[in-house]
């Protein structure tokens, strides 16, 4: 998968990736954190969540 995002967000993007080994005391790259990033969005995100939770309570189809 690709995207595009703004010269914003990935100056940002690349500022986590440079500060991350001072935080963290491990060094990380973009590509293994965008997905992260997007996995603990979705996941705290209050509405599909909730959307998530309603789905894996449906009956599955025959």
């Amino acid at each position: 998968m690709t995207f595009a995002c703004p010269a914003s967000l990935k100056a940002n993007l690349d500022r986590y990736v440079a500060l991350h080994p001072q935080a963290y005391r491990e060094a990380v790259d973009a590509m293994t954190q965008i997905p992260q990033m997007l996995e603990a969005v979705m996941t705290g995100e209050g509405e599909f969540r909730k959307w998530r939770t309603a789905k894996a309570g449906s009956p599955k189809p025959r």
